[in-house]
């Protein structure tokens, strides 16, 4: 990209609604703010990643059994304290926990978003479309 304007959004109650013009082709695989949309989101999938790191013991074992007892079906496809995805951020945290970036699949579609802890919001997962096969996710 050369920095010139490839489109234009507007943020409204029901999401980011984009000018019809829109090239999504120049976002490559970062699909930028139509992640925002609520849903995608909201729509049923297998495969998920982490929006917001879950906040676990710094062990990567106890952590993966942390994940396990909160959704028991999952397969853990990636687990890792830095990023798995292009967009995803290296959090810092304290001696006793570790932020962990995860990739998992569930045998059956789950509607989302997935939350792995209530009491911090930590462990935000939203559909992964990549690993789901589907290119647009504004379906």
């Amino acid at each position: 990209m050369d920095g010139s304007a490839v489109g234009m959004g507007v943020l409204t109650r029901e999401g980011v609604e984009f000018d019809p013009e829109f090239n999504f082709d120049l976002l490559g695989e970062d699909r930028g703010t139509a992640s925002l949309q609520p849903r995608y989101w909201m729509r049923s999938a297998h495969y998920w990643m982490t929006a917001v790191p879950f906040i676990a013991h710094p062990d990567k074992w106890v952590a993966s059994q942390q994940v396990l007892a909160r959704i028991p079906e999952a397969e853990i496809l990636e687990i890792s304290s830095s990023p798995i995805r292009p967009s995803q951020q290296r959090l810092g945290v304290d001696d006793q926990h570790r932020a962990w970036h995860i990739s998992l699949k569930t045998p059956e579609k789950i509607a989302g978003p997935l939350l792995l802890d209530t009491e911090t919001g930590s462990g935000v997962l939203m559909p992964d479309y990549r690993l789901e096969g589907k290119l647009d996710v504004r379906e």
